[in-house]
């Protein structure tokens, strides 16, 4: 996922010009150093706000798909329990039925 879009090579470029012996002498003589570091801020802000945005994105499907899971297996389940209730279903039945649910 590192440097497959603009900001991330941005990024790594931004943090490498210190490092590089090149680029050091210049930034330093010419007063960069400043300049450099909030423009990094700037570039890994950047990242950090759409990241964080396509966590939450991904956490409200989780959410919902696992609330749709629930919703969906309540029925079943109260069916399930009506069935051992009224001796339809016994002891057994009803494990094989809960044992499929966990392996789906």
């Amino acid at each position: 996922m590192l440097f497959r879009n603009r900001e991330y090579r941005k990024l790594a470029w931004l943090s490498s010009i210190p490092l590089d012996a090149q680029y050091a002498k210049e930034s330093q003589l010419f007063g960069f150093g400043e300049y450099l570091v909030r423009k990094y801020q700037e570039a890994s802000s950047s990242i950090r706000q759409k990241s964080l945005k396509e966590r939450w994105r991904s956490s409200y499907q989780a959410i919902f798909l696992s609330s749709l899971t629930v919703l969906l297996n309540i029925p079943i389940f109260g069916f399930m329990r009506a069935q051992a209730k009224e001796k339809a279903l016994d002891m057994g039945g009803l494990m094989v039925i809960l044992q499929g649910f966990l392996f789906i």
